[in-house]
């Protein structure tokens, strides 16, 4: 089983490695991080709603 996750949500990397045991015994089998940097173009993958922990220059140009 696939999981997403921001590894801010998680207090940092290091909060993802303590819960791992937690996410595994969940039955999850493989973890995709969501981006934790930016990325180009004026159109996003939808993460700019997690502001500042994904950062997103267009989202910043756009509510400036």
């Amino acid at each position: 089983m696939l999981y997403e996750l921001h590894a801010g949500v998680f207090g940092g990397f290091p909060g993802v490695q303590a819960r791992l045991p937690e996410l595994a015994a969940l039955g999850i089998t493989a973890v995709e991080l969501m981006p934790i940097n930016d990325f180009p173009g004026y159109r996003n993958w939808g993460y700019d709603g997690v502001l500042p922990f994904a950062p997103d220059a267009a989202t910043a140009r756009q509510t400036s």
